[in-house]
């Protein structure tokens, strides 16, 4: 009975999972594919273990040893699409299977390519290794593992526990993502974490040891599933605000070609030049990130960005969508995270003087240093305007040594720069 009510819960879990998982929304389905493959897996693993004691005769050593190698296989894959999933959160660019294990980029594999190799190692390895039941007092039996087997799945379950969750906290530590997305994820990672455990400790630990607490363990799982049911409870909790996606794709010629891994300096008084080069850029290939001063929806409505992701450079308002102007490194990682998943990407950084108002001119200098070298790696765009009146002349000529010039930009604004020079004392 106390089986049944163990199955029938996970069941019931297992339902509510796949069905919030139909709700989630993602700009990456290779994402989304591996999570779900995921979740099969983890409800397989359980639903495996369980099936021991549903089937008649689960005493017999045969139907126990079996049980455990399936459910040791499925714990495996699971954590082998764990991996995945974790892969296409900290690399956006990851868009098929092929880019998961090998960096064509740089012609070389990727890190998830070693780790499956020794959960592949770990599967042959349970499949294959012999092991015993012995009987002991009170009805209870005790697995008999070859050391070196148990050092094997020590080192799995070591190597799951430590590699991904230190992969993902260095991840949100530099990217600019919703609100509640970094809590949600490492809820996600917390159930599965919290099963890992329970897998070495309930079903291999203990059972050498002669002890079965599968009871325990089964709670633990139930409780590891909660945990992920709710992380997913958001329909975006896969969305990331700063994904490259391009705007709708204008068959037309560039009006303002630019140079990849170039930052440019575009002196005007309103902005409109800057919107209109980067207009002209998404909406012919380029992925854009746009960080401004003015409300996002009234930008999106103005200019027609309804899929680029715009950031408010603001100081009161707490929102998904809002970077605050200091310190200026939140704007510096928000832009290398952006440039690092997209091989080609446009940011207009429209704000500098407030950014300068709120730190001062040397910081922000520093930060736009900083960001061509970002910008010069990563073979991105920066576009900067800045207003001629609002800053010093000696302020303005640093800009334009560190920054180039438009070639583009109006002749009134290069006037009004040369007129407001020779007004200054």
């Amino acid at each position: 009975m106390v089986a049944l009510t163990e199955a029938g819960l996970t069941l019931a879990l297992a339902t509510l999972l796949f069905l919030y998982m139909g709700r989630l929304r993602t700009t990456r389905r290779l994402q989304k594919r591996a999570f779900q493959v995921s979740l099969g897996l983890f409800v397989a693993a359980i639903l495996s273990n369980l099936g021991v004691s549903l089937i008649p005769g689960f005493t017999s050593a045969d139907i126990i040893l079996y049980s455990k190698r399936t459910q040791g296989i499925f714990d495996y894959l699971l954590a082998i699409s764990i991996g995945a999933f974790v892969m296409t959160t900290i690399h956006p660019v990851v868009a098929r299977v092929k880019d998961l294990f090998w960096n064509t980029g740089r012609r070389r594999p990727t890190a998830l390519t070693p780790y499956t190799a020794v959960f592949l190692v770990g599967i042959v390895g349970i499949a294959v290794v012999p092991a015993a039941i012995e009987p002991i007092a009170q009805g209870g039996y005790r697995f008999v593992f070859p050391m070196e087997f148990v050092g094997l799945v020590l080192l799995c379950t070591l190597l799951f526990l430590s590699f991904w969750p230190a992969r993902i906290l260095a991840h949100l530590a530099r990217a600019r993502t919703r609100t509640t997305q970094p809590r949600n994820l490492l809820l996600v990672l917390l159930g599965v974490e919290t099963y890992a455990i329970a897998e070495f400790v309930f079903e291999i630990l203990l059972p050498s040891l002669g002890t079965d607490a599968r009871g325990i363990g089964f709670t633990i799982n139930l409780a590891a599933m909660g945990v992920i049911a709710y992380a997913i409870k958001e329909r975006t909790v896969l969305d990331h605000i700063l994904v490259p996606v391009p705007e709708a794709f204008h068959p037309t010629e560039r009006k303002y070609p630019l140079d990849p891994g170039s930052c440019y300096l575009i002196l005007e008084e309103k902005g409109d030049l800057s919107f209109e080069v980067f207009q002209d850029s998404v909406t012919h290939g380029s992925h854009g990130l746009c960080i401004t001063r003015e409300m996002p929806r009234k930008v999106q409505a103005r200019y027609g960005l309804q899929k680029t992701p715009i950031l408010w450079l603001s100081r009161n308002v707490e929102s998904e969508d809002t970077l605050r102007p200091a310190p200026p490194e939140g704007v510096s990682l928000a832009i290398e995270h952006f440039v690092s998943s997209s091989p080609r990407s446009i940011v207009l950084l429209d704000g500098i003087e407030y950014l300068i108002c709120h730190n001062d001119f040397r910081s922000v200098l520093t930060l736009l240093n900083d960001l061509t070298e970002t910008i010069a790696v990563h073979n991105a765009v920066l576009l900067v305007p800045v207003s001629p009146d609002a800053l010093d002349p000696r302020e303005v000529a640093l800009l334009r040594r560190g920054l180039t010039l438009l070639p583009e930009a109006s002749a009134d604004a290069l006037l009004g720069e040369i007129s407001h020079m020779a007004a200054a004392p």
